[in-house]
């Protein structure tokens, strides 16, 4: 019988993991994402040892996959040729942190399907929509270096 309370139980992934990590693009079904974001393997794990020691997790399951995303990132196959996609709690630890790992050009890449090629800068921009009492809305959009519209999301956030 199964307890409708029982955390699910991280299963690591088999494959190595490669230089790159895709991190966003539509192979997640992320809303308002048309293009791809590749993350340096190499920039992740600092950052997931770092994240590791100063953050926690209600979630088991994704506190068990910021560490194996540890070790995994410290044995990267240099194939260059293959992009690793991540599993849902790697991803769900890593997509909140996304646009810290885009600061650097040598740490990102960004797949623009209108160009047909991939760029190491985008332009980000906020649209403030309304703002009222505890109630704010607005538009996150990234765009290519071309102006091509890559991600765009409505946020709302309500104060309580």
């Amino acid at each position: 019988m199964t307890n409708e309370f029982e955390e699910e139980q991280y299963i690591p992934p088999t494959t190595q993991c490669t230089a790159w990590i895709l991190v966003k693009g539509p192979a997640y079904g992320i809303e308002g994402m048309i293009g791809t974001v590749l993350i340096n393997a190499r920039a992740i794990h600092p950052w997931a040892k770092n994240h590791h020691e100063r953050t926690w997790s209600s979630v088991l399951a994704n506190r068990q996959g910021l560490g194996h995303l540890i070790d995994w990132t410290a044995s990267i196959s240099e194939d260059r040729s293959v992009v690793t996609l991540i599993d849902k709690h790697q991803h769900e630890v890593l997509v909140p942190h996304c646009s810290k790992f885009m600061k650097k050009p040598e740490d990102f890449l960004m797949w623009c399907p209108e160009c047909g090629s991939s760029h190491s800068e985008y332009k980000d921009s906020t649209e403030q929509l309304s703002k009222q009492g505890s109630r704010s809305n607005w538009i996150e959009r990234w765009h290519c270096p071309n102006d091509h519209l890559i991600f765009e999301k409505q946020h709302e956030i309500v104060y309580l």
